[in-house]
C-alpha cells in the first residue's frame, strides 16, 4: 500500500484519515454507512466519531475494516498503532514490517523453488 500521503498528516489522524481516503468518492456516506454495519453499528455514530478525531477506532475493527476495503491488514495494523502510540517511532517501523498475504505467499513459493524449503 502507498501511504506516503498520509506521511502528510499527524501520525495519530492516520488511520482514521486513511478510512476517509477510501471513502473520498462517498459523497451520499452509502458506503460509511455499510462500512459502520458490518462493523456491527446500528448507525454511524460511532464510526462518525472515528472520522472526527473524537475517539480512536478499536483494534477489533482492524480486520472488519480490511475486509470491507478488500486490503491486507498489514496495511493497516502499523496505522493502528500510531493510532495508539503516535511517538513510539520502534513499534510503528515493527509494525510496517508486517508481511501481507500475497509478500508472504511469495516467500513460502521462492523458499520452496530456492531451498526446498515447504511450510507446514
Amino acid at each position: 500500500m502507498d501511504k506516503e500521503w498520509l506521511e502528510e498528516f499527524p501520525p495519530h489522524e492516520r488511520l482514521s484519515i486513511f478510512i476517509a481516503g477510501e471513502l473520498a468518492d462517498d459523497e451520499d456516506n452509502l458506503r460509511f454507512e455499510e462500512l459502520s454495519k458490518s462493523l456491527g453499528y446500528a448507525n454511524s455514530t460511532i464510526p462518525n466519531r472515528w472520522m472526527h478525531f473524537q475517539s480512536k477506532i478499536p483494534l477489533k475493527h482492524i480486520s472488519g475494516i480490511a475486509k470491507f476495503f478488500d486490503r491486507d491488514i498489514a496495511d493497516l495494523l502499523p496505522l493502528w498503532v500510531l493510532q495508539e502510540l503516535p511517538d513510539d517511532i520502534d513499534l510503528y517501523q515493527s509494525a510496517s514490517r508486517i508481511l501481507s498475504a500475497r509478500e508472504h505467499w511469495v516467500i513460502s513459493v521462492a523458499r520452496e523453488v530456492y531451498l526446498g524449503y515447504v511450510e507446514e
